[in-house]
Order: C-alpha cells, then sequence, then structure tokens
C-alpha cells in the first residue's frame, strides 16, 4: 500500500513510517524541509516538500499529522494561533490533492486518518473516559476538533 504522511519526520510520524516500512508499505513523507529531516526517517521513504507532489503517485491512504509540536512552548495567544493555522494547512493541502486527483481521474484515497493532539477530552479526572463522553471546551480539544 502507498501510504502518505504529513507530519512523518514528527514524534508519532518517524515511528509510523519506520513500521511501514518494516511491513513493506511505500512510505511517502510530505516535510516543509525534506533535506533536512532526512536522517531521521528510514531511507527509502520519498520526502517532498508538498502533498500535490505526489501527484503523479497517488496514495491509497492519507495519514494527517502535520502541525506545529504542542509540547515545550507555553499557549499564548500567537503559539495558539500557530497550533491552528499550521492544521488547517495540512488538511487543505491534502484535500487540495484530492480535489486534483479527482480532476484527474486519478483514483482517491481508500482511508484518511487525521490526529492533530492529544487532549480532545480534555482534563477528566479519574473519570472513565468512552466515545460518549462530552469533552471539556478548552483549547486542546477546540484544537482537535
Amino acid at each position: 500500500m502507498r501510504v502518505l504522511i504529513t507530519g512523518g519526520s514528527g514524534f508519532v510520524g518517524q515511528r509510523l513510517c519506520r513500521q511501514l516500512v518494516e511491513q513493506g508499505h511505500e512510505v511517502q513523507v510530505v516535510s516543509r524541509s525534506p533535506h533536512q529531516v532526512r536522517d531521521r526517517l528510514p531511507s527509502n521513504c520519498d520526502i517532498r516538500d508538498s502533498a500535490q507532489a505526489f501527484i503523479e503517485s497517488p496514495p491509497d491512504a492519507l495519514v494527517n499529522l502535520a502541525g506545529e509540536p504542542i509540547a515545550a512552548k507555553r499557549w499564548s495567544d500567537e503559539q495558539k494561533a500557530k497550533l491552528i493555522n499550521s492544521r488547517v494547512a495540512a488538511t487543505e493541502q491534502l484535500v487540495a490533492l484530492c480535489e486534483q486527483l479527482k480532476a484527474n481521474g486519478q483514483p482517491l484515497p481508500k482511508v484518511v486518518v487525521s490526529g492533530s493532539a492529544m487532549g480532545y477530552y480534555g482534563a477528566q479526572g479519574k473519570r472513565v473516559v468512552t466515545e460518549e463522553t462530552m469533552p471539556n471546551d478548552e483549547f486542546a480539544h477546540r484544537l482537535c476538533k
């Protein structure tokens, strides 16, 4: 399977890329700086600077993990805007790729997985959290949403 990953050089993405390569999948990675992340990823990952750069080799699956890192910086208004904008821009790029594939009559990805942050449910204390649990309306929840 050909899998396109945004955020492939990040904490989760690096591990996912390794796992997929070990399982024999073809891995495509979108990175703002392909040459800088080359040493973090398996050598046979195809790393390019945009999703549209993969138009000639359409992915079977999309995994969207891109975005400004959520840890290690205070969530000022400026940082919150960076967190949101980085995720929106990556998602828009994948939508544009799919629209272009469709317009060209090329196959669309069969599956899309997107993760933007931990914390959808927010602080729940010791409460057991299930799919039915209502999230707390806080920034991490809104970022995921």
